[in-house]
């Protein structure tokens, strides 16, 4: 297989694996806030590099343990992917 990008190839392998993505965000009135998402909630938010693109006018998502994160697209200072991580499909491992 030969994938042009790196959201594709992660795409692809999170068609038999969970694809788990650490974030750091910083916004402007916190310091630096840390979540695990799964790829497919936080994939319309990063383009083709998963570097984050501010098309959208909020930045929302749900974290691995439950946590909905929103935030208005101005009140976001960075937000960057920290580590990807491979998990098998309902692994228990992944509460952190």
């Amino acid at each position: 297989m030969q994938f042009y990008n790196y959201k594709q190839l992660l795409r692809e392998i999170s068609k038999s694996k969970d694809v788990v993505v650490t974030l750091s965000i910083w916004t402007y009135r916190s310091k630096r806030m840390v979540f695990k998402a799964y790829l497919k909630n936080i994939d319309p938010h990063f383009d083709k590099d998963m570097f984050y693109n501010n098309k959208h006018n909020n930045f929302t998502f749900k974290s691995v343990n439950g946590k909905k994160f929103k935030a208005h697209r101005s009140d976001l200072k960075i937000v960057k992917v920290d580590c990807v991580e491979f998990f098998k499909p309902n692994n228990e491992e992944i509460t952190n």
